[in-house]
């Protein structure tokens, strides 16, 4: 069986179920985490997920590197010897595997994440090689996608070569 080529998700506050913080990791507070999987990988490395957080200070250990961006609310992090820096509504951050940090969460916070399992320097590059070579002797038609084509012509500024795109009708 193969999996979803197009996976479609809406972060849903009330499809959000308990997601228990560490208690040893809580510094003040009482805040209560909770999380919806968006989507997974079909490798298993990557998993998209909403997650929300009342008011409270505790610890976070980022076990796999993690982007965040923030939906609504606001968070502080603290890392061990550098500055604080709050993120808003808006605000997307990397958080690299093997990171500490404390989250003070004044009221809440609600955030997309996208958390990634990292390869070493060495299997990244491996994965990288194979793919290039892959590229090279399993190439991939991409000037005539698959579905109903319709073709186009586009340009912004008359004086410029008219480019053509090709463009495929989602149904």
């Amino acid at each position: 069986m193969s999996a979803q080529a197009i996976v479609v998700a809406r972060p849903d506050v009330a499809s959000l179920v308990d997601s228990p913080i560490r208690p040893s990791w809580i510094i003040s507070g009482s805040p209560v985490a909770k999380v919806q999987e968006l989507s997974r990988s079909t490798d298993k490395t990557t998993v998209t997920s909403h997650w929300s957080c009342t008011a409270g200070t505790f610890n976070w250990y980022f076990g796999m590197d993690e982007t965040v961006h923030i939906l609504e609310g606001e968070v502080i992090v603290k890392k061990p010897g550098e500055a604080p820096m709050t993120l808003s509504a808006g605000d997307v951050a990397l958080f690299r595997n093997g990171t500490w940090c404390v989250w003070h969460v004044p009221v809440s916070v609600r955030k997309i994440c996208v958390c990634r399992h990292s390869l070493p320097v060495a299997g990244g590059f491996l994965l990288r090689a194979l793919k290039f070579l892959g590229r090279i002797f399993f190439p991939v038609e991409l000037d005539n996608p698959p579905g109903r084509q319709e073709e186009f012509e586009h340009s912004h500024n008359p004086n410029l070569i008219k480019t053509r795109y090709k463009a495929t009708e989602l149904a």
